[in-house]
């Protein structure tokens, strides 16, 4: 009994410092408007297209640039031929895993003027 208190005793005083921290854990990547990003990867021009859900709805196909920003994406939804063309503003960039969140629908980017 008297070596299985030491040793509880032991594991709480080596893991005490890290229990003690109760900060959140920040993500790896979080993603930011694609408009505020500064040197974006080229590799940007071909990212995936997330809705609010996290489905893949499409593809960035071309993007936009104008004063050395993002300004416009244009998409290709899946199952859809058309483009769809979106503000750069209104989308989040995660760099990480080359993804382009918006919060809209496919449905939605789908009723949206074509290019």
């Amino acid at each position: 009994m008297r070596n299985l208190v030491s040793g509880a005793l032991a594991l709480c005083m080596m893991m005490g410092p890290a229990l003690a921290d109760t900060s959140p854990l920040m993500p790896i990547s979080v993603p930011v408007p694609l408009n505020k990003v500064d040197n974006v990867p080229d590799h940007v021009a071909n990212a995936r297209v997330t809705d609010a859900d996290g489905t893949v709805i499409g593809a960035v196909q071309r993007v936009e640039l104008r004063n050395g920003r993002h300004t416009r994406l244009d998409i290709a939804l899946l199952g859809n031929e058309n483009l769809v063309s979106v503000e750069a503003s209104t989308v989040r960039y995660d760099a990480d895993n080359n993804v382009v969140a918006i919060a809209e629908s496919a449905s939605q980017l789908a009723a949206k003027p074509k290019n």
